[in-house]
C-alpha cells in the first residue's frame, strides 16, 4: 500500500510546464489526467486522457508508457478503456513488469475489517489479509522514465530556449551589472546540477564566450579558488544574493572533489575567470567591474 501511495505521489510530481498555446505537452496532460482520476474522481475522464497520451506515438513522448501502465492497472480493477494498448511497442521494463504481475484476487474479505477496527489493525499488521498492489506497473515505469534524460530540468531548458528565440541580445559589455547577474544565474544552475539550463543560459547571454580552465593540478587550482572566494566574500559592496551563492560555493569547495569543482567553476563566465585567476596584490585593480547590489 505504501508503494501505491508513492506511485501516486510520483505521478503528481510530473508537474505541468508553462501553459501552452498550442498542443499540450505530454507531461502536462499526464498530470491533468492524474488530477482528474485522483482528486476529481472522474475515472472515465481520466481514462480518456490516458488513452490520448498512449496513442501519441512520437518517440519523445515517453509519458505514453506511464499512461499505458496506469490503463493496465485500471483494467485489472475491472475498469476498461475503449482503445487497444500499444503493448507491442512497449519498452522492455514495462513488458517485464507485466509478465511478473500476480493474478488479481477475486475478492478481499473486507467485512471483518469494517466490523471491528481492532481486527482490522491486527490483520493488516500481521499481513493476514494481503491487499493487492494498486499500482504495480506505474511505479516501475516512472523509475524507468527518470533514467531517460527527459525530466523537468530538460523541459525547463527547452522552454527557456523557445521563449528567448526572438529576444534581442544586449551588446556585450553594455551593462556590467546585467552581465554579472547573468553569470550568477549560470553559477546557480551549475550548483544545482542543471546542466541543460546552464548551457542554455551560456548560449544566450554569453554567445561568444568559451570556457578556459587553466591546466595544472586541480588541488593547486582549488586553493587559488579558496583565496579568491575568501577575498570576494570580504567585499562590502557585494549583493546579498551573490554573497549567498558564493557562500554556498565556498562550502562545496570543501565537500566535493577538486577536479569536479574546478571544472564546474570553469564553465561559469566572469565568475570562473575571477576565481581561477592568479591572486593579485591587494592594491591591484580588477579587470572587470565587480557585481554590486544590482540583482
Amino acid at each position: 500500500m505504501n508503494r501505491s501511495w508513492l506511485a501516486a505521489a510520483l505521478l503528481g510530481s510530473l508537474a505541468p510546464g508553462q501553459a501552452p498555446t498550442g498542443p499540450t505537452e505530454s507531461s502536462t496532460r499526464l498530470h491533468t489526467a492524474w488530477i482528474r482520476e485522483m482528486l476529481d474522481l472522474d475515472t472515465r475522464g481520466a481514462i480518456a486522457d490516458y488513452e490520448a497520451i498512449a496513442q501519441d506515438a512520437r518517440p519523445a513522448n515517453l509519458e505514453r508508457w506511464v499512461a499505458v501502465a496506469r490503463l493496465l492497472e485500471l483494467q485489472r480493477t475491472g475498469v476498461a478503456g475503449s482503445h487497444a494498448l500499444p503493448l507491442a511497442d512497449a519498452p522492455e521494463v514495462l513488458r517485464e513488469a507485466i509478465a511478473k504481475l500476480p493474478p488479481t484476487p477475486e475478492s478481499i474479505p473486507l467485512l471483518p475489517l469494517l466490523a471491528d477496527p481492532a481486527v482490522a489493525w491486527a490483520s493488516l499488521s500481521s499481513n493476514a489479509i494481503a491487499l493487492p498492489e494498486l499500482r504495480p506497473l506505474a511505479e516501475v515505469v516512472l523509475r524507468w522514465h527518470r533514467t531517460q534524460g527527459v525530466g523537468e530540468r530538460q523541459r525547463m531548458a527547452q522552454r527557456f530556449s523557445a521563449l528567448n528565440q526572438n529576444r534581442a541580445r544586449a551588446p556585450q559589455g553594455d551593462a556590467p551589472r546585467t552581465r554579472w547577474a547573468n553569470a550568477f544565474s549560470v553559477l546557480r544552475a551549475e550548483q544545482q546540477g542543471q546542466q541543460a539550463l546552464a548551457t542554455e543560459l551560456r548560449r544566450f547571454d554569453f554567445p561568444d564566450w568559451k570556457a578556459n580552465v587553466p591546466t595544472g593540478d586541480p588541488t593547486v587550482l582549488l586553493q587559488r579558488v579558496r583565496i579568491q572566494l575568501d577575498a570576494w566574500l570580504g567585499e562590502a559592496n557585494l549583493g546579498e544574493l551573490q554573497r549567498t551563492q558564493l557562500r554556498t560555493l565556498r562550502d562545496a569547495v570543501e565537500l566535493r572533489p577538486a577536479k569536479e569543482i574546478v571544472e564546474m567553476i570553469g564553465r561559469v563566465p566572469l565568475v570562473g575567470e575571477r576565481l581561477l585567476a592568479e591572486p593579485k596584490p591587494a592594491d591591484a585593480k580588477p579587470d572587470e567591474p565587480k557585481p554590486g547590489d544590482g540583482k
